[in-house]
């Protein structure tokens, strides 16, 4: 139906954080539809001095509103950037606010909207005060929007079930977030010998899990020679690091903090394992970036890893360390069952890759599209 003008809602993620990364997967996915679309990004959280995208507009208050102030300042912007070319579509990233905010646009402009669901949008966890319907009220906002969407979408059919047990109104979409398997695949790979390379891309919050890695990786630790490198922001102060200390294991593990994306990539080449032990994903993107890259995901059963079958990754229960390290014993001790889960999980991240999310969305405009005319 050629090129369509989209409106996109997002929290955040374009053009903040460390040197403007934002969210990669979130630049990479509306850079590439702002290949065959005209986008504007309507961004609630301030973009970060400077910034400005090549590929698609971005709008964004100057400084940290509140909720409402950061609907008004929606309400405006969005009518001005309207007025010169109307919009087809609106596409929220995130149940709420951008979802919530996209049914008011929805109902003040007549304009088809898809919510697309990210890691909060599904669930209540309260022992980590997590999710959206930890929130009575919130609860009751996402649930009106959703209800609203002409597509919801979630990023795993794990996600999906979670969020039944919430919303049931009506089932969503699943499309999950592909990665740029072009570009992952021409990694080169370490051979499988001792030490052995693990490696876990997480920020360190409470819905990680991460004492269970820590737990996990004492016992592979007493079991073969390995070293675990860790990427990600701390947001705990240190508390991580000192339970290292405490498990004996600080001397094997290398806590490298915020890593530019492309040193991420560099870090995939280098590891065998990539552990991941989170209480709940929506999809956790890191593990397509491994399966893509060749490594042998080992994690907890949650998001895409509770998806993909035992041919690509090995998953264990939530909370469990001592399976978790089992797994990972199991696999390096098996060759063969390593280099078949690795070439899987290419085939898996090479169908499954970013042009295919990105088909499945410019489907789901012309449907939204189409019941207008």
């Amino acid at each position: 139906m050629g090129k369509k003008r989209l409106a996109f809602i997002i929290q955040g993620g374009i053009g903040t954080g460390h040197f403007d990364e934002g969210v990669p997967v979130l630049n990479s996915f509306i850079q590439r539809i702002a290949v065959s679309h005209q986008v504007t990004v309507f961004s609630l959280h301030p973009v970060n001095p400077g910034f400005s995208s090549p590929h698609f507009r971005v709008l964004s208050p100057a400084i940290q509103k509140s909720t409402l102030g950061r609907l008004v300042w929606l309400l405006l912007k969005f009518r001005e950037a309207n007025a010169s070319g109307q919009f087809q579509i609106v596409h929220a990233i995130c149940g709420y606010h951008s979802g919530f905010f996209g049914a008011i646009l929805k109902k003040l402009f007549r304009i088809p909207l898809i919510i697309h669901l990210q890691g909060a949008d599904a669930v209540s966890i309260p022992e980590v005060e997590y999710g959206v319907f930890f929130r009575k009220k919130i609860a009751r906002l996402a649930k009106f929007a959703y209800g609203q969407a002409d597509h919801l979408v979630v990023l795993s059919h794990y996600q999906k079930r979670r969020l039944s047990a919430y919303y049931s109104e009506r089932a969503p979409s699943v499309i999950p977030f592909g990665v740029d398997y072009a570009q992952l695949a021409t990694l080169h790979k370490k051979k499988l010998q001792e030490p052995y390379q693990l490696l876990h891309v997480a920020h360190i919050n409470r819905v990680k899990d991460q004492k269970t890695l820590l737990d996990a990786f004492k016992i592979i630790r007493s079991k073969i020679e390995g070293e675990l490198t860790w990427i990600g922001e701390d947001t705990l102060d240190g508390e991580l690091q000192y339970y290292a200390k405490k498990i004996g294991v600080a001397n094997s593990v290398r806590f490298e903090g915020f890593k530019q994306h492309h040193e991420v990539m560099n870090a995939y080449v280098k590891a065998h394992i990539l552990l991941h032990t989170s209480l709940y994903e929506g999809q956790a993107v890191t593990v397509l970036e491994g399966i893509a890259s060749g490594l042998v995901v080992c994690g907890t059963d949650v998001g895409i890893l509770s998806d993909l079958s035992s041919a690509h990754t090995l998953v264990s229960p939530v909370g469990d360390s001592e399976a978790l390290a089992k797994n990972v014993l199991n696999i390096l001790s098996a060759p063969g069952d390593f280099e078949t889960r690795v070439a899987a999980g290419h085939q898996y991240a090479k169908t499954y890759d970013l042009e295919w999310t990105v088909g499945q969305f410019e489907e789901l405009y012309d449907q939204s599209m189409n019941k207008l005319v």
